[in-house]
């Protein structure tokens, strides 16, 4: 019996020892097959292509993979000379894999960013803009995390990113974390710039939070890849970030954020003619992930200088693309705000003196497969508002006599006066009603019922500029051109539209000028053609008349061609024969302002024939004998 267990045992163990032996000789083969299923699975999952020159065993913990190359839509995305990886042999005893270190020598990673009418594509898969980033983005955090406690050591590795136009490159000399310790040497190349970045940080694997720093002592340093994604070039003196994990599911991740930055500069000719400068930024993210859903909970805030808001993000790339977005802020004085508000945004009310308090809420709720969809509302609450003193701006001066400047190329071409000094001048009393009524169904149907902003000709715009791809339609008001004319100039970018809202908002809630006195300073101002500013002018130069004596069909025309005053030839298939669609617009347009009461069934009589407009001043003398041809974009 003894001897019948001797040998049991002595079997056992040649059988694991044969085992042990076999696995040894074939651990290379099995290492390399074991590599070869998951970048198969890697390849089907991201339509890339991960190849590499060799693998195999140092030892009995230590593997080494040479030559590593991704390669996407003909792109080389990836390579790395060397990876080198230590295994925990505790965690590799119980069939887990769990590097204990990790070394990588010279390896590069190259983004390439192409970009076309509807997504935003790296490295060329054409899906919705995002699709399947938030599973990416996930797993890489998870990722980042289960290797907090992993000694890391990293030599010449160079990331890149580039469009068909310019590369920015980080390059990290040496990236080293070692017990609880991180320090990164970097040098970023921008903007023809190059600089040297150090970066320390520690892992706290017991409250599960990385912590990075950027010393603010140092000169500024350039963000880098923030401009090739955004349009946006971003400098920073100094910066903390905090990442902590909250929360890990196998589908879904909570982290927190936490973000501060000093001197932040922003340049971007799309966010404001000059740099906006930040004293201070601070963000605090809640953060939910799942494969194909990104959610911003609404603790989370934003605080510029000394103006907070809270945020709420909801979106979706499931079958479509969806965004749902929120944004309140507390009770905020007017002043604070005008004090705290970034140095560049504003130009024209930064020197306001102002009472009174308010808050504001944003919803915003898109489909991107449907703009129609679309919900915004806005919402200011202001109490006890009032200008005490208007510094230099000319908001209340405008309620009196005053000089309208055009610039053009940042020098002035030509000076009107609005009063009766100017024999140009046109009292809104003196203007014929159908002028009155045929601009404001043109361009701001409810006028005289909104503050400043028309809320559903705004979504309208928006979808329509979706759908378009391009800016297609403002949404603006009159108040708003009006504005924008007086006072700011005609660049496209925020900062502008911002500072627009802000002196339309005052203009309408604070009672500066009533609505008459608004349309009156528009219809006197704004261009009618070449050379052609206000009404008086217009009447004369398209019909040899006074702004009294326009009849409604010369008002319909001269409506429509607000926002493009220098294609007007295009509106005729040969003098004074229109073409079709401005028959189709004088009939709608007259139309709406016979159900508004703003003319009689005898007023439309008059139009007939409405196919022809006779242009009698020297507006004329644009045309020849030749016919004209349309444009698109009249229509």
């Amino acid at each position: 019996m003894a001897k019948s267990k001797k040998l049991i045992f002595y079997s056992l163990i040649i059988v694991i020892l044969t085992i042990i032996v076999s696995l040894w000789v074939a651990r290379n083969s099995l290492l390399n097959a074991i590599i070869k299923k998951k970048l198969h699975s890697i390849e089907s999952q991201y339509n890339a292509d991960i190849k590499y020159q060799s693998a195999c065993f140092n030892g009995i913990k230590t593997i080494t993979i040479n030559n590593i190359t991704v390669i996407k839509t003909s792109d080389t995305l990836a390579k790395i000379e060397l990876l080198n990886t230590t295994l925990s042999l505790t965690k590799l005893l119980t069939f887990k894999i769990y590097p204990s270190s990790i070394n990588v020598n010279n390896g590069k990673v190259n983004l390439v960013i192409r970009k076309n009418k509807k997504t935003l594509n790296i490295s060329g898969n054409k899906t919705h803009a995002g699709k399947g980033n938030f599973n990416i983005l996930n797993r890489i955090l998870k990722g980042i995390f289960r290797l907090a406690s992993t000694q890391v050591n990293v030599e010449n590795l160079i990331l890149s990113m580039s469009d068909s136009l310019h590369t920015e490159k980080l390059i990290v000399k040496s990236w080293q974390n070692r017990e609880k310790n991180i320090a990164i040497d970097a040098v970023i190349i921008a903007n023809g710039t190059t600089q040297s970045i150090a970066i320390t940080g520690n892992i706290n694997n017991t409250n599960r939070s990385i912590e990075l720093f950027l010393d603010e002592n140092l000169a500024p340093v350039t963000v880098p890849f923030i401009q090739l994604l955004t349009g946006i070039q971003a400098n920073v003196n100094g910066a903390k970030i905090l990442v902590q994990e909250k929360n890990v599911s196998r589908n879904s991740s909570q982290f927190s954020v936490k973000c501060n930055s000093k001197k932040l500069s922003l340049n971007s000719c799309k966010l404001a003619p000059n740099s906006v400068n930040i004293d201070s930024l601070q963000i605090l993210l809640s953060i939910n992930l799942q494969p194909n859903h990104l959610v911003i909970d609404s603790s989370s805030t934003v605080k510029v200088n000394d103006l907070s808001a809270n945020i709420y993000a909801d979106i979706s790339n499931n079958s479509t693309t969806s965004i749902n977005l929120k944004v309140k802020t507390p009770q905020i004085k007017w002043q604070h705000f005008i004090n705290d508000i970034p140095e560049g945004i504003f130009n024209t009310i930064d020197k306001l003196k102002i009472k009174g308090s308010f808050d504001y809420n944003l919803q915003f709720k898109l489909d991107l497969d449907n703009p129609d969809s679309l919900y915004l509302t806005s919402k200011l609450v202001s109490k006890n508002f009032k200008i005490e003193d208007f510094g230099d701006t000319r908001i209340a001066a405008i309620n009196d006599t005053f000089t309208y400047k055009i610039v053009e190329n940042d020098s002035i071409t030509k000076p009107i006066f609005l009063g009766e000094k100017n024999s140009k001048f046109t009292p809104l009393s003196k203007i014929s009603p159908f002028l009155t009524w045929a601009v404001i169904t043109s361009e701001d149907g409810s006028f005289f019922y909104h503050k400043g902003f028309d809320p559903e000709g705004i979504k309208h715009a928006i979808a329509c500029n979706l759908k378009e791809n391009r800016f297609a339609r403002g949404g603006s008001t009159i108040t708003q051109q009006m504005v924008k004319n007086i006072f700011l100039n005609q660049n496209k970018n925020v900062s502008r539209k911002l500072e627009e809202m802000l002196i339309v908002w005052m203009i309408e809630n604070g009672n500066i000028l009533s609505k008459e006195r608004i349309l009156e300073i528009y219809l006197n101002i704004i261009e009618w053609g070449p050379n052609v500013n206000g009404i008086a002018e217009a009447a004369q130069f398209y019909f040899s008349k006074k702004p009294s004596e326009l009849t409604l069909k010369e008002s319909l025309f001269l409506a429509y061609i607000i926002p493009r005053p220098a294609k007007y030839k295009y509106l005729f298939d040969k003098p004074p024969c229109l073409k079709p669609f401005m028959q189709e617009y004088f009939k709608h347009n007259s139309e709406v302002m016979l159900s508004r009461g703003n003319i009689t069934p005898e007023d439309i009589e008059t139009m007939v024939p409405d196919s022809i407009i006779v242009l009698k001043g020297k507006a004329t003398n644009v045309f020849t004998d030749s016919t004209t041809v349309i444009s698109n974009d009249l229509k």
